[in-house]
């Protein structure tokens, strides 16, 4: 099971690093927990996917980052675009040759842009 894990972490980051063993081992860990199998389920089957698809992020009025990859495997670049479009407020970031886990493949350019947002907020 934990190769599982390192396969769906690697494919899950763009071009701009790779998952350590550490990150792998703190992915892994609550997989342990059948709770945490519970809840991955539930995201995975029940979860709103479509938020852009039926016109709720048009909703939006709170300070919106997006920040997205360009090599993301999981998130495709309509769903981007869709914010773009519908949450004319929202700052958009597309990272070059980032993936789906940009925290981690880019942490200071996340960081600051969601720092960027709360200071024009507060």
């Amino acid at each position: 099971r934990r190769a599982a894990f390192a396969l769906a972490l690697r494919r899950s980051y763009g071009r701009l690093g790779m998952p350590t063993a550490a990150d792998v081992d703190q992915y892994f860990a609550p997989a342990r927990d059948r709770a945490f199998a519970r809840a991955l389920h539930t995201l995975l089957h029940e979860f709103e996917w479509n938020a852009c698809d039926d016109g709720r992020a048009r909703g939006l009025r709170t300070p919106t980052v997006v920040i997205c990859g360009d090599a993301d495997r999981l998130v495709n670049r309509r769903t981007h675009d869709c914010f773009a479009r519908d949450v004319p407020h929202a700052r958009i970031h597309v990272v070059q040759e980032g993936g789906h886990a940009l925290a981690e493949e880019v942490p200071a350019f996340v960081s600051s842009a969601i720092v960027n947002v709360l200071r024009e907020v507060y």
